[in-house]
């Protein structure tokens, strides 16, 4: 895992693009959607096109953020959590200090992060 983590992705791609142009493609919508709450599974962030899959890219960065935290424990802990958004988010809490109302900022952070960094979370 750690060798995978320090690993430079610039050449893995998906749908011809690298992890750090569909970041840079979250990043732009985003830019372009400042209101929308992303927190919100329901938002049209997630569905924002046929190329980019933003639930994954999300995914990616919250388990990576939680191996950071708690190693492989954490990521244990995060697939025994119950379902649903209120359980999600209590999680989160607990085990990387953000809260739902936080979320959405601070996501928005990391993809900005992630469009600039030559080291992406997990492959």
């Amino acid at each position: 895992m750690v060798r995978v983590l320090n690993q430079k992705h610039q050449g893995n791609e998906e749908f011809g693009l690298t992890y750090r142009q569909h970041y840079q493609r979250m990043k732009d919508w985003l830019e372009a959607h400042p209101d929308d709450d992303i927190a919100n599974y329901n938002s049209s962030f997630y569905i924002m096109d046929n190329q980019t899959a933003p639930t994954y890219l999300v995914g990616k960065i919250v388990c990576y953020e939680l191996y950071k935290k708690g190693g492989y424990d954490a990521l244990k802990r995060a697939f025994n959590t119950k379902p649903t958004v209120e359980d999600f988010f209590a999680f989160l809490k607990k085990e990387i200090g953000i809260d739902q109302k936080d979320f959405n900022q601070w996501m928005r952070k990391q993809i900005a992060k992630y469009t600039t960094q030559d080291i992406l979370p997990l492959r």
